[in-house]
């Protein structure tokens, strides 16, 4: 018997996957299989297809709400990516590029607040900055 998941859990989770996985870029998209495996080794939780399905469709009727767009690509090779955030890449860059470069931070501070900022954007995206 399949242990009973919070819902609203399951959204979180799920955000945060579209967060560090997906970007507006095109083909930066994730399936709703891999979205499931990353579901169980990230959070340790098994929920049916139906309910991530049903929560997916859920965070993508909230981008009028959230202001973050989520957009669901059909089809057998289509998923789910998120093309809206707070901030765009390059504006992330700027960001870390001037604490970068700023003399009253240490360099301790400097690498604790660029990581801080690169959380903004996908892990992908992060790594072209870095």
């Amino acid at each position: 018997m399949r242990e009973y998941i919070d819902s609203s859990h399951i959204l979180y989770y799920l955000y945060c996957i579209l967060k560090d996985y997906t970007d507006e870029e095109e083909g930066h998209y994730i399936s709703q299989t891999e979205i499931l495996k990353l579901l169980k080794e990230k959070y340790d939780v098994e929920p049916d297809r139906k309910t991530v399905k049903k929560r997916l469709d859920d965070l993508v009727d909230l981008c009028p709400v959230t202001g973050i767009e989520i957009r669901h690509i059909p089809g057998k090779s289509g998923g789910y990516q998120m093309v809206s955030r707070q901030f765009k890449a390059s504006e992330v860059k700027l960001l870390v590029d001037m604490v970068q470069s700023s003399e009253s931070l240490k360099k301790k501070q400097k690498k604790q607040l660029g990581e801080k900022l690169l959380g903004f954007v996908s892990r992908e995206q992060a790594d072209e900055i870095r």
